[in-house]
This record gives structure tokens, sequence and C-alpha cells, in this order.
């Protein structure tokens, strides 16, 4: 060999062994799943969350109708009407109601029948990131290692209180999403002819 081939020998040498194929590599035991236990969960309290304009031919006449229909459902508004964004000179109302999926399209239905415009209707899931699987598994967890090391518990005041408020934010959570499954949120516009 001559002196030029033998520098590049341990350029080579290294770059054969970075290429080795991963067969001959030991493998890697995957990790176990751990639990998030800080994971933070959504709180809405609806299932979706529904925007809508509805053209109605004269605001000031058309209003008191839009109200009824939904207080014929049961729903009420989010707050006090006068709380909500409105503009005489422009025709429009702002409004907005917790209610279920059912109640919010027999009332908008109602509008349609009254001759009213539904416009641009939207439905947008809400995040459903707390799975009730997952919040049934930590709160089980939690309340049957409290249970079975309460003695070690008792002498660590503060680890208790850290494991109880835990398991009070889980309990919490699942409540919430148990009655957000049932509600959406309608965000409306109602808007008159200019």
């Amino acid at each position: 060999m001559n002196a030029k081939a033998l520098r590049f020998f341990p350029a080579l040498l290294l770059l054969s062994v970075l290429c080795l194929p991963a067969a001959a590599q030991p493998a890697k035991k995957p990790a176990a799943p751990q639990t998030d236990w800080l994971k933070l969960y959504d709180l809405s309290s609806y299932k979706e969350d529904w925007s809508a304009t509805l053209r109605v031919p004269y605001l000031k006449a058309a209003l008191p109708t839009v109200l009824a229909a939904f207080k014929a459902q049961g729903a009420a508004l989010s707050q006090p009407l006068d709380n909500f964004a409105s503009s005489k000179i422009a025709q429009t109302q702002q409004l907005s109601y917790r209610l279920s999926r059912a109640q919010a399209q027999a009332a908008l239905d109602a509008l349609k029948k009254d001759g009213f415009l539904v416009l641009s209707l939207r439905r947008i899931p809400s995040p459903d990131n707390a799975p009730a699987a997952e919040l049934d598994a930590k709160i089980n967890a939690l309340m049957s290692e409290r249970a079975a090391h309460r003695a070690a518990l008792a002498k660590m005041p503060a680890i208790a209180a850290l494991a109880n408020q835990m398991l009070d934010r889980l309990v919490m959570v699942k409540e919430v999403q148990e009655r957000a499954q049932k509600v959406v949120l309608l965000n409306l516009t109602v808007s008159g002819k200019n």
C-alpha cells in the first residue's frame, strides 16, 4: 500500500464501524409506559361549540321571537341580555346559550319555521383529552394504593395531602366530563337586514 492509501485508512475504518447493520447492535428494551400524573385535563363544560348567524328581517321585531324559541326549549342565556354585544346601527345582537344538542337543534328548527334564515352553522368539538378509562385507572390506582399504604401515609402528611388533592382533582375532572357529554355552547349572532 502506498502512503496516500494509508492516510484514508482510519477514516474508512471509522465509517465501516458506523455503518454496521442495526442487527449487530444490541437491541434496546422499550421503556414501560409511565403514567402522567401531572397531565392537565380540559375542563370545558360543554361537548361542542356551535356558532351560527341568524338572518332576520328586522332585529327589534324579531329578537323576542328568537329569545322565545330558546326559552321554549328550556334554555337560558349564559349571561344577562344587556351584557351581550349588540349594535342598533348594524342591527346585530350576540347571544350565547348552554344547552343540549337536541334543545339547540329544536330551537334553530323552530326559528327556520318562523321564516328566519340560519347561516353558517359550525359545530366544533371540544377537545377530549380526558378519556374515561384513563381517569378511572388513575382514580382506582390512587384509591387502592392509599388504602394499602394508609399507615405509611400517616407518617408522611405532605405526600398524603398530595395524593388526596390529586384524587379530588381527578374525580372532579371525571364529573365535569360526564356533564359535558350532554351540553353544547351555542354562540348566535342575530342579524337584521340593513
